[in-house]
């Protein structure tokens, strides 16, 4: 009987080191440069955030973000439910900003914020 006396190695290349600051792949005002997703986002925000919020949690349903985006959207207004997202995206991507920044581009720059959130898991 012979006996293991080595470890096993395996190497798996970090995604992105959490305790450094990430940012943002793409420029807030970078978003005409995919016109596709730029209609998209002009004629229906909903869609894009409803499959933004399926890639991110897959789990959730597109059909069920779209719905509570247009719900809250006329409820409270449509700068609530992105400027929500957006503050998780940036924890999640240990992106550094502060909810008064998200806020402020879901308030100014609704279809830009939408867009860059959707291209950030493109």
């Amino acid at each position: 009987m012979t006996a293991y006396r080595g470890t096993a190695q395996m190497t798996v290349p970090p995604m992105r080191d959490e305790e450094s600051p990430g940012e943002w792949r793409f420029p807030l005002f970078g978003c005409f440069e995919d016109c596709g997703l730029c209609t998209t986002t002009i004629c229906c925000p909903c869609v894009t955030y409803g499959r933004t919020k399926d890639k991110m949690n897959p789990e959730s349903g597109f059909c069920l973000n779209c719905v509570v985006w247009c719900t809250v959207s006329h409820i409270v207004g449509p700068w609530f439910m992105g400027y929500r997202n957006r503050r998780v995206i940036r924890r999640m991507r240990n992106i550094p900003g502060t909810a008064c920044g998200d806020c402020c581009v879901h308030c100014c720059c609704p279809c830009c914020g939408l867009i860059q959130e959707a291209r950030e898991f493109v």
